[in-house]
């Protein structure tokens, strides 16, 4: 993979390396992710992006090595059912059956405060027809 990426220098790539507090430890030093983070330019990759996803608390590590930091919050209750509403084009009753059927998913319900969630949850619920799969 290394090598295609390198092929076209990185240029109008990105990389995400997601949940990075996830890795062994062993890894944060001793990896290829290490390297993308911390010298993108050894591998040829000078015209790339890397983003890093982490709790907050376990990537200070790299803030030296980063040019940005943004923490998402999530959304509030109010703000998750805005979202519905806008990402289903303002049906009230199709975020309103989204919502019922979310109450039956707690977990699914309580994780849609992220908004990566939230998206894939609304998408979800468009293409199976107005309701959520089952499994």
């Amino acid at each position: 993979v290394i090598e295609k990426f390198q092929s076209y220098r990185g240029q109008e790539l990105l990389i995400v390396l997601d949940g990075w507090d996830e890795l062994p430890s062993q890894l944060h030093t001793k990896s290829i992710f290490h390297k993308l983070i911390v010298f993108p330019q050894s591998l040829n990759l000078h015209f790339s992006a890397v983003i890093v996803t982490s709790r907050p608390i376990a990537s200070g590590e790299l803030y030296h090595f980063i040019s940005s930091r943004i923490e998402i919050l999530g959304f509030t209750p109010t703000e998750v059912k805005d979202y519905f509403t806008e990402a289903l084009g303002g049906e009230a009753r199709a975020v309103q059956k989204l919502q019922d059927q979310l109450q039956e998913c707690p977990m699914v319900e309580a994780s849609c405060y992220l908004p990566l969630n939230a998206a894939i949850v609304s998408h979800l619920f468009l293409v199976q027809n107005y309701s959520l799969p089952t499994t």
